[in-house]
């Protein structure tokens, strides 16, 4: 890997059924919210080719400078 290459994995993805609950249950293992985002279903389907609303949290833990954990919830699941 070169010097200017960034490698590894910066944050997992997963979908909840939802947010709210789910954010509390990373609390409880000392994680915190952090930025919180929406994307219309036309803005989804042009960044993930899923055609529905999205809300999403990305979980901190201690002084971490990025997400190592990323809560999902779609508007329409595509599956449970």
């Amino acid at each position: 890997m070169s010097a200017g290459c960034i490698g590894g994995l910066y944050e997992a993805c997963v979908g909840v059924p939802d947010l709210a609950q789910s954010v509390a249950f990373f609390e409880s293992f000392g994680c915190r919210a952090g930025p919180i985002g929406e994307l219309d279903a036309a803005a989804a389907r042009a960044l993930y080719g899923v055609d529905t609303a999205l809300r999403s949290v990305r979980m901190l833990h201690q002084q971490a400078d990025h997400g190592l954990v990323r809560l999902m919830q779609w508007e329409r699941p595509l599956n449970d």
